[in-house]
């Protein structure tokens, strides 16, 4: 009779460090805004790193969450530059059309 068990041959997943990295620098572009422009390269490289691990790492949650913040926060001066030039453009239109 056989009472050995067998053996756990499997390593466990363990979360991927960039992508803890990432949503730390993205949370704290909350605050300081440059951080999200590391942020955001580095999330994306770890979700390709996660996507690529087999399961061997984990943490997509954290990378997509991260990009999601990190691009939101990095587009905003983008975002309000063309806002300010198209609100500029309309007063130069109406100023042109006035006189």
């Amino acid at each position: 009779m056989n009472t050995t068990s067998p053996v756990n041959t499997y390593a466990p997943a363990r979360v991927s460090g960039m992508a803890i990295t990432a949503l730390v620098l993205s949370l704290s572009a909350l605050i300081l805004w440059a951080p999200a422009y590391i942020g955001l390269p580095l999330a994306m490289i770890a979700a390709k790193r996660i996507y690529r691990s087999g399961g061997q790492v984990v943490g997509m949650g954290m990378a997509q969450a991260a990009m999601i913040i990190s691009g939101i926060i990095a587009g905003l001066p983008f975002a309000f530059a063309i806002v300010v030039g198209e609100l500029a453009l309309i007063q130069a239109v109406v100023h042109a059309i006035a006189h």
